[in-house]
């Protein structure tokens, strides 16, 4: 099994600041320390019903920890992440942007899981 800090993620972006085939790379973090300043955990969208489009489609979860582990031959690049949950139906009318608040089971636990990296569609910009 290894750990990492990081991950580079390639998206389909189409914009003029990707260029002319829509390609960007982003690095997702998951620091417990960032440039000795202290921790750096990237939030990220995750696609969780890939039937529908939009934000309803996806969730919005914060990367904990990245790892990989090898079973019979096959690597499997992981991460484990916090979710999150939004706050209603839509964005907020303000704003613009969807609000969101941390994840709980019922018994008040932080609602934690670990997914394969597939399913990551794209880092949260902060």
């Amino acid at each position: 099994m290894c750990v990492y800090n990081s991950v580079c993620s390639t998206f389909f972006a189409p914009s003029n600041l990707c260029g002319l085939y829509g390609m960007h790379c982003k690095y997702i973090h998951s620091c417990p320390m960032w440039k000795n300043e202290g921790p750096c955990f990237d939030c990220i969208f995750v696609v969780t019903n890939p039937e529908v489009e939009g934000m309803c489609g996806l969730d919005i979860a914060c990367i904990l920890c990245f790892f990989s582990f090898k079973y019979q031959g096959t690597l499997y690049p992981c991460a484990v992440l916090r979710w999150f949950d939004c706050m209603g139906d839509g964005p907020d009318i303000a704003t613009g942007m969807w609000i969101i608040h941390p994840s709980y089971n019922a018994c008040n636990v932080p609602h934690i899981a670990i997914i394969h990296i597939d399913v990551i569609y794209h880092v949260a910009l902060s």
